[in-house]
């Protein structure tokens, strides 16, 4: 909702005309930013920083207070399956 003008937003973010709720995430090239609790649209964080939700990281994923890279994550632990595996075939 707008206050008066159009120019300011009584709930959430101003952004290009419009108001964006709380949370809302816009993405421009790489960057990506998200309409903050405050009112101010803020950089997305990078894997490793604090967070509080999902939508303030870059990989939309907040857990226990910092942003993770699930698909890091799951990439790391299939290479680690199949270095296990092939260590196994070459015992048997």
């Amino acid at each position: 909702q707008f206050l008066g003008d159009r120019s300011v937003c009584t709930t959430g973010c101003s952004y290009k005309g419009k108001c964006l709720d709380a949370g809302t995430r816009i993405k421009l090239g790489d960057v990506g930013e998200f309409c903050n609790w405050d009112g101010t649209m803020a950089k997305q964080f990078d894997a490793g920083e604090s967070c509080s939700n999902n939508y303030e990281c870059g990989t939309n994923s907040c857990v226990s207070g910092s942003c993770v890279d699930l698909a890091k994550r799951l990439d790391d632990q299939q290479n680690l399956l199949e270095k296990i595996l092939e260590w196994l075939k070459k015992l048997f």
